[in-house]
């Protein structure tokens, strides 16, 4: 599981209504952007 979506509900609950629908790949991508938006390596 990615990184952010562990940390932020919200995302979280978008993750169980895409995977109800079968769209992981897409909560995965989401997640990726999310822990590239909030933390940031440098």
């Amino acid at each position: 599981m990615p990184f952010a979506v562990s940390h932020f509900p919200a995302m979280r609950v978008s993750c169980d209504i895409l995977k109800m629908c079968g769209r992981m790949d897409t909560c995965a991508k989401i997640g990726d952007s999310m822990a590239e938006l909030w933390y940031h390596p440098d």
